[in-house]
């Protein structure tokens, strides 16, 4: 299998940061940032393991 260069699994997600999203700071939970980055690193390891 040969190498792969890092850019080729990429993955970009581009979210709105709504009402139900956000603290009483006005910023995004946590736990949803960490389910962005969840779904995110998924995607870009199922295109890696091509």
């Amino acid at each position: 299998m040969p190498a792969k260069n890092a850019r080729e699994s990429r993955a970009v997600k581009a979210a709105m940061v709504l009402t139900p999203d956000a603290n009483h700071h006005g910023t995004m939970f946590g736990g949803k940032v960490m389910a962005y980055i969840d779904d995110i690193a998924a995607l870009s390891a199922a295109r890696h393991a091509r």
